[in-house]
């Protein structure tokens, strides 16, 4: 079972609370560090979590194999960077910074052995990307060429050709446009 720890309080924390609540046997809040009080008592009311004023007090009273930051962009480098320095494997939301400089310190962090990351899940979920509306849709169907010239064997390679021929089915063409809907590169906001 993996005990993790929390920092923050805000609304995306209410889906690791609740992943813990449908997992009990693999998953484990140990604790949860908030600023806002009021919303940390919310949380205990409703979870039933342990409470703390700090992730270094969470950390020395609960011991978490990991704790997840789910703070403010302009807290969540500093947050990460404190967890860091306590040997605390960070699984980060989204973003881990706000700026390039940031996000290439905590890239310099993770190079140095700092166990860091970011819980960006959406292209690892591909049927997302395949219910997003195609940005372009898909080409129209290639004109079949014109036709030669006649010649002395066409009579024959034609009826034969003819007797081979299966033309596309309405599902062969909704696999196409399902395949190029799923490969749409996802958007960034």
């Amino acid at each position: 079972m993996a005990r993790f720890g929390i920092v923050g309080a805000g609304w995306r924390v209410n889906w690791f609370l609740r992943a813990a609540r449908a997992l009990p046997d693999k998953l484990q809040v140990a604790g949860l560090a908030a600023r806002r009080p009021q919303r940390a008592f919310e949380l205990v009311a409703d979870y039933g979590v342990n409470i703390y004023r700090s992730p270094s007090e969470m950390i020395a009273a609960e011991a978490p194999d990991f704790v997840v930051t789910s703070v403010s962009w302009p807290a969540n480098p500093h947050i990460i960077r404190q967890l860091v320095e306590q040997d605390m494997p960070v699984l980060s939301e989204t973003p881990p910074a706000a700026t390039v400089e940031e996000m290439t310190e905590l890239w310099a962090l993770q190079e140095q052995g700092a166990r860091i990351q970011v819980a960006e899940q959406y292209h690892r979920q591909p049927h997302h990307a395949a219910r997003l509306p195609c940005p372009h849709p898909p080409p129209p169907p290639t004109p079949p060429p014109p036709p030669a010239s006649p010649s002395p064997t066409a009579a024959v390679s034609d009826a034969s050709a003819r007797s081979n021929f299966r033309p596309a089915t309405a599902t062969t063409a909704s696999v196409s446009y399902a395949v190029s809907s799923a490969s749409v590169p996802s958007r960034q906001p």
